[in-house]
């Protein structure tokens, strides 16, 4: 599962775009609504993150937020 999902946010931050955490659960068999299945994929991106942290690379779960939220055509100033 880890690896999986590991690969799934290469391709969602290699477009530029975020993905929710309940379409992370779902394509790996997780149900959001349930807590324990919510911890289950939390301690998945931390460990992910943690590993990604150690090879100097960015943290991968920067890519997954809320279902109601979408940063996919956010635009910061320059100056």
């Amino acid at each position: 599962m880890k690896e999986q999902i590991r690969e799934m946010l290469i391709k969602v931050a290699g477009h530029n775009n975020t993905i929710s955490y309940s379409e992370v659960g779902k394509v790996v068999g997780l149900d959001m609504a349930n807590p324990g299945e919510r911890s289950k994929l939390a301690n998945t991106l931390d460990e992910i993150n943690r590993e990604e942290h150690e090879r100097g690379r960015p943290l991968l779960s920067a890519v997954v937020v809320q279902k109601a939220v979408s940063y996919t055509h956010l635009t910061l100033p320059t100056n």
